[in-house]
């Protein structure tokens, strides 16, 4: 009970749970690593608060695993030796959105849903994974580098800058946000060390507190190709030519069960139907126009196609 006082006192008395019930929601995922329970799960609201756990953690020897999302499918963020469970969810500001620059600035508790809302009024976007969950963290899918559906090099460093508590409780930052006067820039190579040297697992070597992250115009226009196959060794030499071509923005490739199970809207008996009609291998591409002439973008990409 000391413990939880002197947690409380940091962050406040409910902001600090050891409630069993509580405790059994952190001690798994949706992974298949093996769980195990946290002693404490505590809600920092702010950066202070994230240095004041970390310092006393330091003082009792307490290990910290933090969390910034209420959904996980990696085992992360379970805690493989007890200790405090760092539930970074109250912290779900979108700080700035920067069109000019094309980077949006949030904190780890940002999901999926808020930052593609709030940037689809301004016409823009993070570049995603397939189908992200709507309430993951959008800074932890940067962060675990998740493979994103445009597979092209301008959109592919989706995290940029960030700030970040070390496990001595200090602040560091990373790029250009470390120079004086800076810490709002966004590019991650600039200076030394890069932002690369940190991504991974949120609390690997510190804990995010907000990142800039690369923000991209929205199409204007979209046409989707579905080119089905038997067999998945025959898509390696179309998916070959499509690339060389730069053609498209999304590019994937999806095998007939994972396709039914993203189109089917009644489970399991439209599952099953699409699963059994379904070519073995489909290669999905959409072609994208943005602000300028988006219509003949994307006529000539499909003729290239053709």
């Amino acid at each position: 009970m000391v413990i939880k006082e002197e947690l409380a006192g940091i962050v406040g008395s409910e902001y600090v749970s050891n409630d069993p019930e509580t405790l059994k929601k952190y001690a798994k995922d949706y992974s298949f690593v093996q769980s195990r329970m946290p002693s404490y799960v505590v809600f920092p609201k702010n950066t202070e608060e994230i240095q004041g756990v970390v310092k006393y953690a330091n003082e009792r020897l307490l290990p910290i695993t933090p969390r910034s999302s209420g959904i996980s499918f990696y085992g992360a963020g379970i805690p493989t030796q007890g200790g405090i469970i760092l539930d970074l969810t109250r912290m779900n500001k979108i700080l700035e959105i920067d069109g000019r620059n094309k980077k949006v600035k949030v904190e780890p508790g940002v999901t999926w849903a808020q930052v593609q809302d709030e940037l689809g009024k301004q016409g823009l976007m993070v570049c995603s994974p397939l189908l992200p969950h709507p309430l993951k963290s959008v800074l932890t899918s940067a962060m675990e580098r998740e493979p994103i559906l445009i597979p092209k090099s301008e959109y592919s460093e989706v995290f940029l800058t960030a700030e970040m508590v070390l496990a001595s409780g200090d602040l560091f930052w990373t790029g250009t946000a470390m120079g004086k006067g800076m810490k709002g820039q966004n590019f991650p190579d600039a200076l030394i060390p890069s932002t690369r040297l940190f991504l991974g697992a949120q609390g690997t070597l510190g804990i995010v507190t907000w990142a800039n992250l690369k923000a991209e115009y929205l199409p204007t226009m979209d046409k989707v190709f579905f080119i089905s196959f038997e067999r998945i060794e025959d898509v390696a030499e179309p998916i070959y030519r499509i690339q060389r071509r730069m053609l498209g923005n999304e590019c994937l490739v999806l095998n007939g069960f994972n396709l039914a199970a993203i189109l089917a809207e009644k489970w399991p008996n439209e599952f099953e139907t699409l699963r059994a009609t379904l070519p073995p291998w489909t290669i999905i591409l959409c072609l994208s126009g943005l602000h300028r002439l988006p219509k003949e973008k994307i006529e000539y990409e499909e003729e290239a196609l053709m």
